[in-house]
């Protein structure tokens, strides 16, 4: 319950927004479609909300939800969950003061002096990050390099040694891929919504 009354929140706001766009990856183990992620952006003037929602599959009780909020073109506020029957398991929150994020990760506070961040890995849904050689990770609190592997693909890799890539054709997202030690998750583009406040 608690997911469905954040997610219905995300989308309230969204919806009420001069301009969104909503993104919808299917999740697949090799040919298996495992589960589902809807990504939102929501932007007005120089300010931008992105929500990641992803469930593994209808019948599964594990869920993930992010937020990042953008002002003037850097990240100024993020939150991430991955919850477990609807109840918390871990959790990242992240603040800019104007120099400095401070980042609460479960009971964990670190500060982070390395400057803002124009991208993070939200808006790696929406953007292609040419030029760029870094990203902030919502979920870990900490920026990541970001290589260029070919024309239009782009990764990082987590601190636990898990792998993404993003793949982008006419600057627009089409395929995520997870790679971990023991299999490799890709999300695939099958659906992209544009709305506008009437």
């Amino acid at each position: 319950m608690k997911t469905h009354i954040f997610f219905l929140a995300v989308f309230t706001l969204l919806s009420s927004s001069l301009f969104a766009q909503k993104l919808t990856f299917e999740v697949y183990k090799g040919k298996e479609v495992i589960g589902s992620l809807e990504a939102w952006k929501h932007s007005e003037g120089a300010n931008s909300t992105f929500a990641l929602q992803q469930q593994v599959s209808p019948f599964s009780a594990q869920s993930f939800s992010l937020t990042a909020n953008y002002e003037n073109g850097k990240l100024v506020s993020a939150i991430s969950r991955n919850l477990f029957e609807d109840e918390v398991q871990t959790s990242t929150s992240v603040k800019w003061d104007g120099e400095t994020y401070h980042v609460l990760q479960d009971a964990t506070y670190t500060a982070l002096d390395s400057g803002p961040a124009p991208i993070s890995t939200a808006s790696l849904y929406f953007h292609e990050p040419s030029g760029k050689k870094r990203v902030f990770s919502e979920t870990d609190g900490k920026f990541l390099s970001l290589k260029q592997f070919s024309d239009h693909t782009y990764g990082y890799q987590l601190p636990n040694g898990d792998k993404h890539y993003f793949t982008y054709e006419n600057g627009a997202c089409v395929e995520v891929k997870w790679v971990q030690p023991l299999r490799t998750v890709i999300y695939k583009l099958t659906d992209s919504q544009t709305f506008a406040a009437f």
